[in-house]
């Protein structure tokens, strides 16, 4: 059964108005464990969010976007059924405001631990996948939408779900040198649902939301138990993913470059590889790129490292 874990430090925090930092209905916390940089990110826009925040639920709405939040009690409930309600409830929020899918976070409590024969995550994936075949959001074509998203290991005994959605277009895409999920082959359990990459053609400026990335080409895993080689194969994907190149092949006559990436969070297995994997994020970013480093289990036991961000022109 999943063990239940104490958050025993103040968690990551994304802030609302930032005028208004430290009041609770202003603030949706993360519970994981900060190993470096900043204890809280700001989400702000020339619009002002309206917010409402309670035990279960929260939501931050602007003029053209929206922030949803569901916390969801798993303890010895099942994985899958807590997953599926989670996102109805989210869909159902969606589908009020009117707005475009754009960026997920899933923290998924024990994700790694075994469950009824099988890793929690697989059993996350097919509450996500049950959720989103009944209700979630489709395109104009009638065809299911897959948004940017992480999903990642968690503090504490509760699925917590976040969605950042938008009035503006969105162009979601995957990696060349990698597979999409959902056809990933069955030997890694139920297909994730998302995209590698999402587009939001805002008026102030396009951004790039990158999804969770890691050592993965293919759908393999690579460098196994080599942290270095590991952060710099995530940061090669990520270098593909949001290359002119590849923005191209999906008709966007854009692209950007690592030194357009910012927001960044990265994701630590193990604390021991810490400084391995910050050097590694300092040769290719540069020391002033401000970056969060949390620590977490990743979705694959043998994976140590991602790393997620947005990109916005210069």
């Amino acid at each position: 059964m999943p063990r239940a874990t104490l958050i025993t430090q103040t968690p990551h925090k994304v802030i609302f108005n930032q005028q208004k930092k430290g009041i609770d209905a202003e603030v949706i916390y993360v519970p994981l464990q900060i190993l470096a940089g900043e204890s809280f990110e700001i989400w702000s826009s020339q619009e002002k969010y309206k917010g409402l925040a309670k035990k279960d639920f929260a939501v931050f709405e602007s003029e053209s976007s929206a922030f949803f939040k569901v916390s969801a009690e798993v303890g010895e409930s099942n994985l899958e059924e807590v997953t599926f309600r989670s996102y109805q409830h989210i869909f159902k929020q969606l589908k009020r405001s009117n707005l475009n899918p754009v960026r997920v976070w899933n923290y998924i409590p024990d994700i790694l631990d075994e469950d009824r024969g099988q890793p929690r995550y697989n059993w996350f994936n097919k509450g996500r996948k049950s959720a989103w075949m009944k209700a979630g959001p489709k395109d104009s074509s009638n065809q299911p939408i897959y948004p940017a998203s992480t999903g990642i290991g968690t503090l504490g005994d509760r699925l917590n779900i976040e969605l950042f959605a938008s009035k503006y277009k969105v162009g979601y895409l995957q990696n060349p040198y990698q597979v999409p999920p959902l056809d990933y082959s069955k030997k890694f359990g139920p297909q994730p649902l998302f995209s590698r990459g999402a587009l939001l053609f805002d008026p102030n400026g396009t951004k790039l939301f990158v999804s969770a990335t890691a050592s993965i080409v293919g759908e393999e895993n690579v460098y196994l138990n080599n942290p270095k080689k590991q952060t710099i194969q995530v940061l090669e994907n990520i270098q593909n993913l949001i290359s002119e190149k590849n923005c191209q092949q999906y008709g966007y006559d854009l692209g950007f470059s690592l030194d357009n990436f910012n927001q960044i969070r990265v994701y630590i297995k193990n604390l021991a590889d810490f400084e391995i994997i910050r050097k590694i994020v300092e040769k290719f970013l540069g020391r002033k790129k401000k970056v969060i480093y949390l620590q977490a289990d990743i979705s694959r036991d043998q994976l140590l490292v991602e790393i997620e961000g947005v990109c916005t022109n210069p």
